[in-house]
């Protein structure tokens, strides 16, 4: 994770700016100079490595990231890793699946993501044997199970491995 004080980032040509956002007083601009999308976060917010690399990716599509702090320990609510493009959205990154059915295990961590965010990416470009028809059934699983139980909350999922990008939106 990049954090740094305002001198340091004048140095670096890093812009630092703070304004209002949802649920916030103020959030910080990150270093997010890699394309036309900018990449913001809540006062308090951690971004981990892997979070990083996709906030980085959809900044570079030209999305508007804005990295959510997690909820103190008082307040146990499930909350979404960003706002992207103004929409919660959960980050999932799996790497050690194992097991003879991969569609389930990812089903799985999808599934884990219910309730945390509108869209649902996972971060599977680490999983080794990750394909993109394995991606694609286990978006299926857990769509299946999502409308088995009236769930609607999960609008979109997107699963990114390590030579494919696959997005899906619910479908009912």
């Amino acid at each position: 994770m990049i954090r740094t004080t305002a001198s340091t980032a004048v140095n670096l040509g890093i812009r630092i700016a703070t304004f209002p956002l949802p649920e916030t007083q103020k959030a910080v601009i990150y270093a997010a100079n890699s394309g036309p999308g900018r990449l913001r976060a809540e006062p308090g917010a951690k971004i981990s490595q892997q979070e990083q690399d996709i906030a980085d990716l959809l900044v570079r599509e030209g999305r508007d990231v804005v990295a959510r702090a997690e909820p103190g320990r008082v307040h146990k609510e499930r909350r979404s890793d960003f706002f992207v493009d103004g929409t919660r959205t959960e980050l999932k990154t799996v790497s050690n699946l194992t097991g003879g059915d991969m569609s389930a295990g990812l089903a799985g961590r999808i599934q884990s993501g219910v309730g945390q965010g509108a869209h649902i990416i996972i971060d599977a470009r680490r999983q080794h044997g990750m394909t993109e028809a394995i991606a694609n059934r286990a978006i299926r699983r857990a769509y299946g199970a999502f409308a088995d139980r009236g769930d609607t909350r999960v609008q979109n999922i997107r699963v990114i491995g390590p030579d494919f990008d696959l997005r899906v939106p619910f479908n009912p």
